[in-house]
């Protein structure tokens, strides 16, 4: 299992588009990649960048013919896709102007035409939504005009705390995940209003009610997204490479805002991963080699071994990990304490309801 999640590295190192001077591909391990790209079918979502960079790095045609058909074909359907959820996010625009609500794209939809170009998107399963709870009722009435809720099982006790999915009426198989909060209350601390504030219009949308959070707060998002689902290699971290290597932050506002939420710890080693894994060639500023301590390499060696070995989502050892996870790397072991005591309250009042 280690090993298919290191094989997998290799490939997001390939589909990052900025590049350490240092990187230097042949074609041994473009044939690892195309072995990667047949046998993950998780990987699919990053074909269109993979095919720009083979194109542009001159190196195509080192992959098999039907490996270069199925990545021409794949990327095809990767931008008709984004182009269909880019049309229903402008429909939905439209109709929020009337109501003065605005929104903010979060992940893929909100990172292509910014990180990713136009014409090789980053695939995405979904549009992933933030909205203020104070528009949540008049919002709903909008969407509903163009989209039906999706009932949830609930298996999990923070189900619907914060998120509600939606299909859209007139697309096909399309998903909308509408959040009032960007990630779990009783573990991360948002400052909404400044969030809210800092934000600015999608260059793609030219709507002052289709929003991106600014580079600061995008990172902190991302940091708490690797911390709940206990990975720090998966696709947010091609998302931090690129915030990173474009040299866009601003140190000292980072730093304020990765203590405001609680995730100074865990962009250290956030970083360390990406500088490790995908060579991310940064600012000195962000340099995350210093290492030093008990505590510290604990950490470290937590991020390169445990975390590296996949488990399936309910086993006892994705639960392990995801204690540890938070202990480890959230900044606040009260908040992981508060969010422990909720989650046996729920476990145990809907045992007994």
């Amino acid at each position: 299992m280690r090993d298919d999640v290191i094989n997998t590295l290799e490939v997001f190192r390939y589909a990052c588009s900025h590049q350490s001077q240092h990187v230097i591909w042949d074609q041994q391990a473009l044939k690892r990649i195309e072995k990667q790209l047949l046998i993950n079918p998780k990987l699919d979502r990053l074909h269109a960048l993979i095919y720009q960079n083979a194109i542009e790095r001159n190196q195509l045609a080192w992959f098999d013919a039907s490996t270069q058909t199925i990545l021409k074909k794949t990327t095809y359907s990767i931008v008709a896709d984004i182009a269909a959820k880019r049309a229903f996010i402008q429909q939905l625009a439209a109709a929020l102007e009337h109501k003065n609500i605005a929104i903010i794209l979060l992940k893929g939809m909100a990172f292509n035409d910014v990180l990713y170009p136009t014409a090789a998107p980053r695939g995405t399963s979904d549009i992933d939504i933030l909205i203020k709870p104070a528009d949540k009722e008049n919002f709903e009435l909008v969407l509903k005009e163009l989209a039906k809720p999706v009932k949830l099982d609930n298996e999990h006790p923070f189900d619907g705390l914060y998120e509600q999915s939606w299909i859209v009426l007139a697309g096909a198989n399309q998903f909308i995940d509408v959040h009032t909060s960007l990630t779990n209350p009783l573990l991360f601390n948002v400052n909404y209003d400044m969030l809210w504030q800092t934000s600015y219009k999608h260059p793609t949308y030219q709507s002052e009610n289709v929003r991106l959070m600014d580079n600061e707060n995008t990172y902190a998002y991302l940091i708490t997204h690797m911390i709940n689902d206990t990975n720090f290699y998966h696709y947010n971290l091609i998302d931090i490479h690129e915030l990173l290597a474009k040299n866009t932050l601003q140190p000292i506002i980072v730093e304020q805002v990765i203590r405001e939420w609680g995730v100074s710890k865990a962009s250290k080693y956030v970083r360390l991963s990406a500088e490790t894994h995908l060579l991310t060639n940064f600012d000195p500023k962000y340099s995350a080699s210093d290492k030093g301590g008990f505590f510290d390499s604990f950490n470290w060696f937590f991020v390169k071994q445990v975390m590296l070995v996949s488990a399936s989502d309910k086993s006892v050892l994705q639960r392990i990990k995801q204690i540890v996870t938070y202990f480890l790397f959230v900044d606040s072991t009260k908040n992981v304490l508060k969010l422990i005591k909720k989650y046996l309250l729920i476990r145990f009042t809907s045992r007994h309801i």
